[in-house]
Order: structure tokens, then sequence, then C-alpha cells
């Protein structure tokens, strides 16, 4: 599977801080998930 986000517009300061909030434990989530050969 590859998810990619390519037009990230967040309504306000506020939309910025909640997607930090779900996309960094996302990320690290990613990275050590099994059978995932790569992070790029």
């Amino acid at each position: 599977m590859h998810v990619s986000i390519t037009g990230l517009k967040p309504k306000g300061f506020t939309g910025y801080i909640r997607f930090w909030l779900h996309a960094v434990p996302t990320f690290r989530q990613a990275q050590t998930a099994k059978g995932n050969l790569t992070m790029q």
C-alpha cells in the first residue's frame, strides 16, 4: 500500500496543530509496522 498527501490546506492554526497531533504518531506507527520494508 502506498499513501501520499499532495495538497494539505488545514483551516487556520488549529488545523495545523490537529494535523501534526495525528501525523506524528501515525508516522511512528508506520515505521515500526511488521512487513514494512522502507520509509521514503
